[in-house]
């Protein structure tokens, strides 16, 4: 799977920015560089992935989704059999705490400031 280019992921990390009301390309990467600098990811590398599915690598693409909380396999989520027996693909409620221990298991070199849990500010629609 090449998850650079795969719209499913993107799509999902958009939804998930929707979702917490992140609306700024600059609060992720700010994000990113307290969490992970040795990742680097930027701000114009960002926004050319989103727009042309380029520029970010592997590794990038991956870090983000599990920043967010959303599971990386050969498929996008987790597998769930609906009531009419499809094996259909969900991306899980947003669980902050899971999701940064996931990054440290994936992505373990760290540094002091990026191992402290911080809450994503919610910032759309009077949230937080």
């Amino acid at each position: 799977m090449n998850v650079i280019k795969n719209v499913k992921a993107k799509k999902a990390l958009q939804d998930r920015w929707n979702e917490l009301g992140i609306d700024k390309m600059s609060e992720v990467v700010r994000d990113a560089n307290e969490r992970y600098p040795n990742m680097k990811i930027t701000k114009e590398r960002l926004s050319k992935w989103i727009s042309k599915s380029t520029s970010l690598s592997e590794n990038q693409v991956i870090w983000l989704l599990i920043r967010y909380h959303i599971p990386v396999s050969t498929t996008i989520g987790y597998p769930s059999v609906d009531s009419g027996g499809v094996l259909k693909y969900k991306v899980p409620k947003y669980d902050e705490l899971e999701a940064l221990n996931m990054l440290k298991s994936v992505f373990p070199k760290v540094t002091d400031k990026a191992e402290e849990i911080k809450p994503i500010k919610k910032t759309r629609n009077g949230k937080k």
